[in-house]
C-alpha cells in the first residue's frame, strides 16, 4: 500500500506561520506567510500512519539486519529529542517534510520487508503496486516533458488542491523547459526513482513471458530517467548497466535477442527525445560541466583579510586607505586605465576597486566571478549581508581538498566543501532530522555570493545523502548505514554473479543504482520509501540464493 500510494499522493497543504517562528526563516515562505507544500507534508503524514501499522503487526523473527532498523530507529529518536531544532527534527522542514516521522516510517518499512518479503507471493504483490503507480507517475512526467503539465491543468490542480483551488491561488511548477518531474517535486528525484523502475522493468522484460508489456514499460522508465536531465540517475544508470551485464554471463546468448531489441530501442527513445529538445538531454549530460574556481573563500586577519584562492590577496588597512599583498607579503600596487582601478601584478589583474563616494571607509572589489563590499570600521573589515545590513567578515570552514571544485555538479562541489567539516561538529546525535538547513554557514555571503550570485541563497540539503544523515543524525547512524549497504552490496555481488538474470539479481541491481545517486541526491519522502521497501526485498532475496548455494 505504501510503495503505491507514496508517488501518487500529490496533495496541496497550506498554513499561516509565525515570522518568528523558526519553520518561518528555514525556507521560502509564500505572500503573507503563508507555507504551501504539495509534494511532501502529506506523504510524511501518510508514512507515518503506515509507520505505527508496520511495528505494530511486526513479527519477532530477528536477524543482524533487523537488529540493525531497530539500532536506527532508536537513534532516530535521540536525535529529535536532542536536536538543534526539536519542531524541524520532527517535522522536517518546508518543503522538504523529512523529518523524524519519515525517518522512523523508513526503518518501519525496512523491518517489516525483512520479514513480509520471504513469500514470493508478497513480493510479486509489492514489485505490481510500484509498477502500476509508476505508470502513472511516468506518464505524467512524459506529458511534462512534452509541454504538457497534467498538474497545472484545470483538472490535475483541482485535483491536487483538494478541489479548493482559490485557496492556492494561481502556483505554477517550473524546472526548466522540457524538464520531468513526475509528482516527486524535483526532475533529481525523478531521476532516482525512475533509475530503480527501470531496471526492475528490465528485469522482468528478460525474465517474464509478457515481452512486449515489459518492455514498453522499460523505455517509459527510461524516458522519464533521461528526461528528468539527472546527472546523479545517469550516474546510476552507467552503473547498474555495467552490474546487469557483469551478472548476465551465460545468459547474454539466451537474452541476446531481448537484449539487441530493447537497447536499440532505449537508443531511440534518446535519439528522439535529444531532437525534440534541440540537444539539450546531451548539453546537460556533460558531466565535466562547471570551470574550475579561481577564488575558494574569504578569512579575517589582523588589521584585515585574506582572499583565498590559486593567487591569495590580503588586503589590509592604512590610514587613508586599504593596500593589497600577495601571499608572499609583497605588496600590489593598483593601477588604472579608463578611469578603472586595478591590480597591477600577474594574477591579480582581473580583480577591480572602486571606493564609494559616500564613504571613504566603502570599497568595492570585484572580478569576472563575483563583486563583493568591504568596509573598514573599528579595526574590523565587513560586509553586506542579503538584508543589506553590514556585518563582521567571518572565515568559514572549508573541506580544502574541494578547493577549485565548487562549480563542479551544479555547486555541489561548494556545499561539499562547507558540509563536510559539519561531520564533526555533532558527531553523536547530529543537528536533528532535518536541521541540516540549521547547520550550514547561511553566513557564508562570500561563498554564496561568489558560487551562486545569490547572497541570500538558502541551502538546505547537501545533495549527499550520506552526508544528510552524518550531519542530521551523527556518525554512528551513518556507520550503520554504510555497513548495512556494504555487506548487502558484498554479498548481493558475490552471490549474483552465478551467470544469470533473477528475481534477486534485478533487484539488487535497482538498489545499488539508487545507491549511486545517494552519493549525489539527497533522501526524499517520494522516493526513499520505494528504495526501503526494494531494499530489504533484496537482502531477502540474498539471503535465499545464499542459502540454495550452501
Amino acid at each position: 500500500m505504501i510503495s503505491f500510494i507514496i508517488p501518487l499522493l500529490v496533495l496541496g497543504y497550506s498554513k499561516q506561520l509565525d515570522p518568528g517562528s523558526i519553520r518561518y526563516i528555514t525556507a521560502p515562505i509564500g505572500a503573507e506567510g503563508i507555507q504551501y507544500d504539495f509534494f511532501s507534508y502529506y506523504r510524511e503524514v501518510f508514512l507515518g500512519v503506515g509507520g505505527i501499522v508496520l511495528l505494530l503487526l511486526e513479527g519477532r523473527r530477528s536477524n543482524l539486519y533487523k537488529k540493525a532498523g531497530v539500532v536506527m530507529t532508536c537513534l532516530s529518536i535521540l536525535s529529535c529529542i536532542f536536536a538543534e531544532s526539536k519542531e524541524v527534527a520532527l517535522w522536517g522542514i518546508n518543503g522538504r517534510f523529512e523529518g523524524a516521522i519519515a525517518q522512523i516510517a523508513y526503518m518501519a518499512i525496512f523491518i517489516a520487508g525483512l520479514e513480509v518479503f520471504r513469500e514470493k507471493r508478497k513480493r510479486d504483490l509489492v514489485v505490481n503496486a510500484m509498477l502500476i503507480s509508476s505508470v502513472v507517475v511516468f506518464i505524467i512526467g512524459i506529458m511534462q516533458f512534452f509541454g504538457y503539465n497534467f498538474l497545472e491543468n484545470e483538472i490535475g490542480y483541482k485535483l491536487i488542491t483538494g478541489f479548493q483551488s482559490e485557496r492556492f491561488g494561481d502556483i505554477v511548477f517550473r524546472f526548466g523547459e522540457n524538464a520531468i518531474y513526475g509528482t516527486h517535486f524535483n526532475p533529481n528525484y525523478m531521476g532516482s526513482y525512475a533509475v530503480i523502475m527501470f531496471f526492475i522493468g528490465l528485469g522482468r522484460y528478460l525474465t517474464r513471458r509478457k515481452n512486449l508489456l515489459y518492455g514498453c514499460y522499460t523505455l517509459l522508465a527510461y524516458g522519464n530517467l533521461v528526461g528528468s536531465h539527472s546527472r546523479a540517475g545517469q550516474l546510476g544508470y552507467y552503473g547498474g548497466l555495467l552490474l546487469f551485464l557483469l551478472f548476465m554471463g551465460g545468459d547474454i546468448k539466451k537474452y541476446w535477442r531481448k537484449l539487441t531489441v530493447i537497447m536499440i530501442l532505449i537508443y531511440g527513445v534518446w535519439q528522439g527525445m535529444d531532437t525534440w529538445s534541440q540537444e539539450f538531454l546531451g548539453r546537460r549530460m556533460d558531466f565535466s560541466s562547471g570551470e574550475r574556481a579561481e577564488i575558494y573563500s574569504i578569512k579575517p586577519i589582523d588589521r584585515g583579510v585574506v582572499i583565498e584562492g590559486e593567487h591569495n590577496l590580503i588586503i589590509r588597512e592604512t590610514l587613508d586607505s586599504i593596500e593589497f599583498f600577495d601571499d608572499q607579503g609583497r605588496k600590489i600596487e593598483v593601477a588604472r586605465e579608463g578611469g578603472i582601478a586595478y591590480l597591477d601584478r600577474k594574477g591579480y589583474r582581473n580583480y577591480r576597486i572602486q571606493r564609494s563616494g559616500s564613504n571613504e571607509n566603502l570599497y568595492l572589489l570585484s572580478n569576472k566571478d563575483f563583486s563583493y563590499e568591504l568596509l573598514y570600521s573599528d579595526e574590523k573589515f565587513y560586509t553586506r549581508d542579503h538584508r543589506g545590513k553590514y556585518t563582521p567578515v567571518r572565515e568559514v570552514e572549508r573541506f580544502k581538498l574541494l578547493d577549485g571544485y565548487e562549480n563542479k555538479g551544479s555547486k555541489r562541489g561548494y556545499i561539499w566543501s562547507r558540509s563536510i567539516p559539519l561531520l564533526w561538529t555533532r558527531p553523536l546525535l547530529g543537528w536533528g532530522q532535518d536541521n541540516y538547513v540549521l547547520a550550514f554557514p547561511q553566513d557564508d555571503f562570500f561563498g554564496k555570493g561568489l558560487f551562486y550570485g545569490n547572497r541570500g541563497m538558502l541551502v538546505d540539503k547537501p545533495h549527499n545523502y550520506f552526508l544528510q544523515i552524518g550531519i542530521n543524525n551523527g556518525l554512528f547512524y551513518l556507520a550503520i548505514t554504510l555497513i548495512l549497504f556494504g555487506v548487502y552490496f558484498i554479498k548481493g555481488l558475490i552471490k549474483e554473479v552465478v551467470g544469470e538474470i533473477s528475481e534477486s539479481s534485478y533487484i539488487f541491481i535497482a538498489s545499488t543504482a539508487y545507491m549511486i545517486t545517494l552519493l549525489f541526491n539527497d533522501s526524499v519522502v517520494s522516493v526513499a520509501p520505494v528504495f526501503w521497501c526494494i531494499f530489504s526485498m533484496g537482502i531477502v532475496l540474498v539471503d535465499e540464493r545464499e542459502k540454495r548455494f550452501l
